[in-house]
C-alpha cells in the first residue's frame, strides 16, 4: 500500500491522535454539577476514582442522562486502552508504539488459513406484528458525501467503523479503510470532478485516496501532520478542486496543491465551511472568537486567502452575558435556489449567572446578501421554551431541558429547490418552510415521520434536476435516503459493519445471536431469518443480551426485559418478565454476566452490586446467594462454574480498580479469596479434567496473558495477545461481551483483519472445539470462521 510517511512518522501520528479527546465538554462550570463529575474535567483525571464516584452517586440517586453522564461515557470509552493500574491515563510513548507496530507487522507475515466471514448484521428489520420495515439501527455514521460527477458513488465515515463506499446509491457498501488504523471519521468529501479522489479526517490527520479507496495516504507537510486536528468539514473549490478547505478544531486550513500541503488561514476552532453557489471565489467560514466566546461569520472573496468578519445582525450576548455564553460554533448551509442566501445554525450554553439561557440552542440566522447582514427570523432566543411555538431544536422534546449533544449532533441543510425550506438536526430532526421563522418537529424523539433514528449527524442535499433533489441523512443509526426532504425515506446500510457491540451471546442447539450495542439498542438473529438479517428489538445503549442455553429463544435484556424470539422473522416478538439484570456499567467495560447452572437449566446466577443473586425460575425472581462485603459499589464482574465439579464457582470483584478473585468448592456455602494480579478483566476456566483448578485471565495493559494455579496461589505470565478475553468452556458455548476495540487478534488470519477482542466458542465435552467459531465484533460486525484459533486467551 502506498505510504508517504515513514514508520516513525506514523507512530507519532498514532500517539498524537491518541492524546486528544475530540469533543469539548458542554457545561464544565455547571454549578449543579454532581460531585462525581468534578474530576472528569480536571487536567489529570483518574478513571478509577471517577468510576467509583459515579457508582456511589447513582447508588444513592436515580440515574438521569445528562451532559455529564454522556461526556463521561464517551470519554471513558476513549481512554480505556490507556488507563494505568493507578487509574491515571498513560498515553503510549513513541518507543512503545513502535514496539507494538513492529509486533503487528511481524504477525502479518505469519497469518494464513481461512478468511473471516461476516455473519451480519447487514440490515435490521423492525417487526411491529403486522409488517416488517427496514430501519437504520446499524452504525453511528458521522459524515456522508455523494459524488457530483457520478451520483451512484457515495462515501461515508463512522464513529467506530472506518470509511465505506457505495457504487449503487447506497444499496451496498464496501469497507475501504481496512488497512488504516482509524475509526472515528470527522468529515469526508469527494472531488467534484473525480469520484476517485476523496479526502477524510480521522486520527488527527487528513487522509487522501486517488484510486477510489484502494489505497490511502496522509496529506500535508510534517508541520501540519504534527498539529493533530479534528476535522469538522472539508470543501473542494469547484472552480479549481486543487484548492481545498478544511474546518478543524485547530483552525481553518487551505491547500492549493490538492492537499499536498496545508496553510493556516484562521486560528482556533472552525466548525463549518461553505462556498457560494455559482461564485467559487466566495467562501464562508464559521469561526470561534475566544475573546468573545462566540462563533463569528467570516467571508472571503478571494478563494479563501483572506477573510472579513460580518456581524451586522449576528448573535452577540448583551451586557454581563458577553463572554459568558459559550458558542463554539454550529453549521452553515447554502442553496442553489438562492445563491445569496446563507443560513447559520448556532448552538451553545450559558452559565449560572447569565441572563440568557440558551440550553444548547441559540438560533437559526439567515442572510439574504451573501453574509453581509443577518437576521433571526424566529425572533426569540433561549428559555423559557414553549414548543411547538418556540422549541429548543437541540434537545429531546423542544422544552427547557438542558441535555443536548451539540457539537456531536448538530447539522443544518437547505433545499436546493426551495430556498425557504431548511432541515435542522440535533437529537431530533426539525424542518422550517419559512426560512427559519417557525419550526416543525419531524422525527426522532418527537415528530411525525416514523423509523428515523435519533441523534442526527449530517444532512446533505443534492439537486438532481430542475424539479427534483435528493437528501442523504446520517445519524447514530446509519444512513437514510429521501427524495422529498425526509417526508418519506429509506434505510440504506447494507454492508456497513461499524456497530459497537457492548455485549453478545449466542445459542447452542439453535443458531441464534443477541446483543446490546452503543447507539443502536438490542438486536437478534435466528437461523430461520434471512442471511445477515437481524431484528431490531429497541432499547438504549446497554451492554446486555443473554440467551438461555436450554430455552434458547428466551433472551434477557436489562433495558427491555425478557423477549421470546420468534423462529420466523414474520412473527411477533413475545415478552416475559425478569426481576433483575447483571451489573452493567454505563460505558460497557465493567460488567457481570448471566450464568445458567450446567445441571439445572432454570437455575441462574448474576452479579448484582456486591452480591451474587440466584434464581430457580429462569430469572423471574432472584434471591441473594452470597454477599461479598457490604459495599454495593464493589461490583461482582464475572462468575464462572466448573464443568468438572459444578459445586466449584469463581467470582471476580472490583474495588476501585483492584480485583479480588473468589472461589467456592461447596456450591456457595463458603468462599475463599485467590491471589489476583493487578487488574484482571475477564474470567474463564479451562475444561481439561486433569487440571480443574486452572483459571485464566488478562490484564489490560498491553494485553498480557496470565495463568493461575489456584492451589499454588500464583500466576504465570504466558505472553502477550491481541484480543483481551476469550472464554473456553466444555459442554457449551458462551462468552464475554464484544466490546470496543481496534487491534487485530493474534489468530491465523491472512492480511490485516481487525478482529473482535472478545468472542464465543462452541466446545465439545472433551474440551475440543467444534468447527464453528463466532465472535462478537466491537468495531465492525459479527464474524465467523470455521477453524480453531491459533492463539487464544482463556479469560
Amino acid at each position: 500500500m502506498k505510504r508517504l510517511f515513514s514508520l516513525l512518522s506514523f507512530l507519532l501520528i498514532l500517539f498524537s491522535a491518541s492524546a486528544q479527546f475530540p469533543f469539548p465538554p458542554l457545561m464544565p462550570e455547571d454549578p449543579n454539577m454532581p460531585e462525581w463529575a468534578l474530576d472528569l474535567y480536571s487536567e489529570s483525571p483518574n478513571a478509577y476514582e471517577i468510576d467509583r464516584a459515579f457508582k456511589e452517586y447513582y447508588q444513592a440517586h436515580p440515574f438521569e442522562k445528562n451532559v455529564h453522564t454522556q461526556y463521561y461515557k464517551r470519554w471513558r470509552r476513549f481512554v480505556a486502552p490507556y488507563v494505568k493500574a493507578d487509574g491515571f491515563i498513560h498515553w503510549p510513548t513513541v518507543s512503545e508504539l513502535k514496539a507494538e507496530q513492529d509486533r503487528r507487522l511481524a504477525l502479518r507475515t505469519q497469518r494464513g488459513g481461512p478468511e473471516w466471514a461476516s455473519v451480519g448484521p447487514d440490515i435490521h428489520l423492525e417487526n411491529n406484528g403486522d409488517s416488517l420495515f427496514q430501519v437504520s439501527e446499524q452504525s453511528n455514521i458521522y459524515t456522508i458525501d455523494r459524488s457530483k460527477s457520478d451520483p451512484d458513488i457515495l462515501f461515508c465515515g463512522g464513529e467506530s467503523g472506518g470509511v465505506y463506499k457505495t457504487t449503487d446509491q447506497g444499496q451496498n457498501w464496501t469497507f475501504v479503510s481496512r488497512e488504516l488504523n482509524v475509526t472515528s471519521i470527522g468529515a469526508i468529501r469527494i472531488h467534484p470532478q473525480d469520484p476517485d479522489f476523496v479526502l477524510f479526517g480521522a486520527a488527527g490527520q487528513i487522509w487522501k485516496t486517488t484510486d477510489g479507496g484502494l489505497s490511502w495516504e496522509i496529506t500535508g507537510q510534517p508541520a501540519f501532520q504534527a498539529i493533530d486536528v479534528w476535522v469538522n468539514e472539508i470543501a473542494y473549490n469547484p472552480a479549481d478542486p486543487n484548492v481545498i478547505y478544511a474546518a478543524t478544531n485547530k483552525g481553518f486550513f487551505r491547500s492549493e496543491d490538492g492537499a499536498g500541503t496545508w496553510d493556516e488561514i484562521l486560528p482556533n476552532n472552525c466548525t463549518s465551511v461553505d462556498i457560494k453557489p455559482g461564485d467559487p471565489a466566495v467562501v464562508y467560514v464559521l469561526h470561534h472568537n475566544p475573546a468573545l466566546n462566540i462563533a463569528q461569520f467570516h467571508k472571503s472573496v478571494d478563494f479563501g486567502q483572506t477573510f472579513t468578519v460580518f456581524d451586522t445582525g449576528w448573535f452577540l450576548p448583551e451586557g454581563g452575558d458577553l463572554g459568558q455564553i459559550e458558542n463554539l460554533g454550529g453549521d452553515l448551509a447554502v442553496t442553489e435556489a438562492d445563491p445569496n442566501r446563507v443560513y447559520a445554525l448556532l448552538v451553545g450554553y450559558g452559565n449560572a449567572n447569565t441572563t440568557l439561557q440558551p440550553n444548547g440552542f441559540i438560533g437559526v440566522y439567515v442572510s439574504y446578501d451573501a453574509g453581509e447582514t443577518w437576521s433571526l427570523p424566529h425572533g426569540i432566543i433561549g428559555a423559557p421554551y414553549t414548543p411547538p411555538n418556540h422549541p429548543n431544536l437541540m434537545n429531546f422534546t423542544g422544552d427547557d431541558g438542558t441535555y443536548t449533544q451539540i457539537h456531536y449532533n448538530t447539522t443544518l441543510a437547505a433545499s436546493q429547490l426551495d430556498p425557504d425550506h431548511i432541515l435542522i438536526g440535533g437529537l431530533c430532526l426539525y424542518k422550517s418552510e419559512d426560512a427559519g421563522a417557525t419550526f416543525t418537529a419531524m422525527a426522532g424523539y418527537v415528530g411525525y415521520v416514523p423509523h428515523v433514528h435519533v441523534d442526527m449527524q449530517e444532512i446533505r442535499t443534492y439537486k438532481t434536476s430542475d424539479t427534483t433533489e435528493e437528501l442523504w441523512l446520517s445519524n447514530d443509526g446509519g444512513i437514510h435516503h429521501s427524495t422529498d426532504l425526509m417526508e418519506h425515506h429509506e434505510a440504506r446500510n447494507r454492508g456497513i459493519h461499524g456497530g459497537s457491540w457492548w455485549y453478545f451471546d449466542q445459542g447452542w442447539n439453535e443458531d441464534m445471536m443477541v446483543g446490546g450495542r452503543y447507539h443502536n439498542g438490542n438486536a437478534a438473529f435466528h437461523e430461520n431469518y434471512p442471511e445477515k438479517t437481524f431484528l431490531a428489538l429497541g432499547g438504549g445503549e446497554a451492554g446486555t443480551g443473554y440467551l438461555n442455553y436450554s430455552e434458547e429463544r428466551k433472551a434477557y435484556f436489562s433495558d427491555i426485559g425478557g423477549r421470546y424470539l420468534p423462529d420466523s422473522i414474520h412473527l411477533p416478538v413475545g415478552n416475559f418478565s425478569i426481576s433483575a439484570a447483571p451489573n452493567e456499567s454505563y460505558w460497557a467495560y465493567y460488567r457481570s454476566n448471566m450464568v445458567f447452572d450446567s445441571r439445572y437449566y432454570n437455575v441462574t446466577y448474576i452479579g448484582k452490586e456486591n452480591r451474587i443473586l440466584r434464581s430457580i425460575d429462569g430469572g423471574s425472581a432472584y434471591s441473594e446467594w452470597h454477599a461479598f462485603g457490604s459495599d454495593p459499589t464493589k461490583w461482582i464482574l464475572g462468575i464462572e462454574q466448573s464443568r468438572f465439579n459444578p459445586d466449584v464457582f469463581y467470582a471476580q470483584q472490583e474495588a476501585s480498580g483492584q480485583f479480588i478473585l473468589w472461589r467456592t468448592e461447596n456450591g456457595g456455602q463458603s468462599w475463599q479469596t485467590r491471589f489476583n494480579p493487578l487488574r484482571l478483566l475477564g474470567l474463564g476456566l479451562r475444561p481439561e479434567r486433569q487440571r480443574p483448578r486452572r483459571a485464566l485471565g488478562r490484564i489490560p495493559q498491553w494485553r498480557k496473558r496470565l495463568e493461575g494455579l489456584s492451589q499454588r496461589k500464583r500466576w504465570r505470565f504466558l505472553g502477550k495477545l491481541d484480543h483481551p478475553a476469550t472464554r473456553r468452556r466444555a459442554g457449551e458455548r458462551t462468552g464475554p461481551p464484544a466490546r470496543h476495540g481496534r487491534g487485530p487478534v493474534h489468530w491465523d488470519v491472512p492480511g490485516r483483519c481487525v478482529l473482535p477482542q472478545q468472542h464465543h466458542e462452541r466446545m465439545g465435552a472433551d474440551g475440543e472445539q467444534s468447527p464453528h467459531l463466532r465472535p462478537g465484533f466491537a468495531n465492525r460486525a459479527l464474524y465467523s470462521r470455521r477453524q480453531t484459533p491459533h492463539g487464544y486467551l482463556d479469560a
